[in-house]
């Protein structure tokens, strides 16, 4: 992986004055409508017991974030962090709300227990540099918080949950080197534990649904007689779900095969892989010499990871393969959207577009997933080897050609704001990982 050639944001410790901060907001009708708004706030009043006060620190844009856009009402996205008061019309109505992001931010006043001022948490934060207020317990590991306010009670159990990574560490004192790393770990760690949780749930030998309840048996999670087609295979979560499938599985759970499919194929990426692997284009995905892989020839189940695919894919890919090997079974995980979506219809359209009529196709839910791998081996063993399968995936083939473009503050091209842009309008590289100091 490696780093955007330009200069770093400054690191500055922002005291608790009357000052103008800035606020991204989204139009929740057609998200590619936003700005940044200035916005005067005062000292604030002291934190009650059990609040922190922070305020963004290093956050990341990623096609998530479009999701969490595109399904802010029905998720409860748009009210982890409401629209503060006092906004200028029209922002100052319904039509407009906040994208959270993943992310550290920095404590400003603390009255938790064993959080202290200039500590910095990793979680869910809103897109801007206004100060908010947690309210926090503790959570069933040492070091995690639960955020239980009320407007963020319905919310599911990964977006409220705060860590704290590094006792130690202090917002004065982050060095150009670890806040480098802290903008990696926010643009791909939260994609990543997807991608890690199909590996270690969906498919393995203790199966678990992909919506984290369910009939998801032993059968439908087995992968030797089958050959896997990823479609957005270099998507950040395509990348973590394709490394532990080539290189991370035990030899009788690897699959026959897999066909990686991605606008720019790359077959150095995994060129060390465990299995047979295939690259094509979503051009060449239903062209004859790929439907005629051998591999492929040789499987007696399809199992389809949809990664985000791009315009029609996903519906040719199943007519091609449906035509090809009518007696093959075929299973589709669906674990992406498509960041083209900007209003209500466009994702019912899709929705449509999506439907894989009577097979097995099914969307994933991390959340529930991660519950219910922490509910099958304890929430302190999951977390515990977290860091090492981060570590690894890091230093894996497939994200060599990885670039950091870390950008600061909210306003500008360079800021959240042009950030925003050019992921409503598919121009972020699929090689980029955008972050922000703000």
């Amino acid at each position: 992986m490696r780093i955007f050639t330009g200069h770093h944001p400054r690191l500055l410790k922002l005291p608790i004055m009357t000052s103008n901060t800035h606020i991204h907001v989204v139009s929740k009708q057609d998200i590619a409508e936003h700005c940044v708004l200035e916005h005067l706030v005062s000292s604030p009043s002291p934190s009650k017991d059990g609040h922190i006060r922070i305020r963004t620190y290093v956050i990341a844009l990623t096609n998530n974030n479009l999701s969490y856009a595109q399904l802010g009402t029905p998720m409860g996205w748009w009210n982890a962090f409401p629209v503060p008061s006092g906004l200028p019309a029209p922002y100052n109505n319904n039509q407009y709300g906040i994208v959270p992001a993943w992310g550290y931010g920095e404590v400003l006043e603390s009255r938790v227990p064993h959080i202290v001022t200039g500590m910095l948490l990793w979680g869910f934060w809103p897109t801007m540099d206004l100060p908010v207020d947690l309210e926090l317990i503790q959570a069933d590991v040492p070091g995690h918080w639960i955020e239980i306010s009320e407007s963020r009670k319905n919310l599911m159990a990964l977006y409220r949950r705060y860590m704290l990574r590094d006792a130690a560490a202090r917002s004065d004192s982050i060095d150009s080197r670890r806040l480098e790393e802290m903008a990696w770990e926010a643009g791909l760690q939260s994609v990543w534990e997807a991608g890690y949780l199909l590996n270690k749930a969906i498919f393995s030998k203790q199966p678990i649904h992909p919506l984290g309840s369910g009939d998801w048996n032993e059968r439908q999670a087995d992968l030797s007689s089958a050959v896997v087609v990823c479609l957005s295979a270099l998507s950040k979560t395509g990348r973590s779900f394709i490394d532990g499938l080539v290189s991370h599985r035990s030899t009788e759970e690897r699959p026959l095969g897999l066909l990686a499919v991605a606008s720019t194929p790359n077959e150095n990426l995994i060129a060390e892989a465990k299995i047979s692997t295939k690259f094509a284009s979503y051009e060449t995905m239903t062209a004859s010499e790929t439907l005629q892989w051998e591999v492929l020839q040789n499987a007696h189940k399809i199992v389809i990871v949809d990664c985000g695919g791009r315009g029609d894919s996903f519906p040719r890919l199943i007519a091609s393969l449906g035509d090809q090997y009518p007696q093959a079974e075929i299973i589709v995980v669906g674990v992406g959207g498509n960041p083209n979506i900007r209003t209500a219809e466009d994702l019912t359209a899709w929705r449509q577009q999506n439907s894989a009529g009577e097979m097995t196709n099914v969307r994933m839910n991390a959340t529930a997933v991660r519950d219910a791998v922490m509910m099958r081996d304890g929430a302190e063993e999951y977390f515990k080897e977290l860091p090492g399968a981060w570590k690894s995936f890091t230093k894996s083939q497939i994200v060599s050609d990885l670039q950091l473009v870390f950008g600061a503050g909210c306003t500008g091209d360079e800021g959240l704001e042009g950030g925003w842009t050019k992921l409503c309008e598919s121009k972020v590289a699929g090689n980029s990982v955008l972050a922000y100091k703000l």
